[in-house]
């Protein structure tokens, strides 16, 4: 397994991504169902350094313990502001906004972001 790359062969394999795919894609690593953005870079003698939104590595694998990211924070603000803005009657708008703090506070972070995903469309 390799575990380190050439700058240059970075750079060379996000052109051909970009390439083929257009300049709005986001940097991530980790699985396709959980990425990990881009957090921040930094360079220390010959090597450069790009750190991950990770769960902490002490944590055990079933424990999603690394909470929600930016995009998944503006999903969750869109999907209440849907909620309070709708023209559900108060009693109905308190309900729908517990039965999502209590989704949320039951399931894995992954979870309820695929759940209001869903819930969006």
């Amino acid at each position: 397994m390799r575990i380190n790359v050439k700058i240059s062969e970075l750079i060379k394999s996000l052109q051909d991504i970009q390439a083929t795919h257009g300049n709005e894609l986001e940097v991530v690593t980790g699985e396709e169902w959980f990425p990990e953005q881009l957090l921040t870079s930094s360079v220390n003698h010959n090597m450069a350094f790009l750190q991950f939104d990770r769960m902490p590595s002490d944590i055990p694998v079933e424990i999603d313990a690394r909470g929600f990211l930016e995009h998944e924070e503006l999903l969750i603000k869109t999907l209440i502001n849907n909620v309070i803005f709708s023209e559900l009657e108060p009693e109905a708008i308190v309900e729908k906004l517990t039965s999502m703090l209590i989704f949320s506070h039951e399931n894995i972070s992954s979870d309820v972001i695929e759940h209001f995903s869903q819930t969006e469309r």
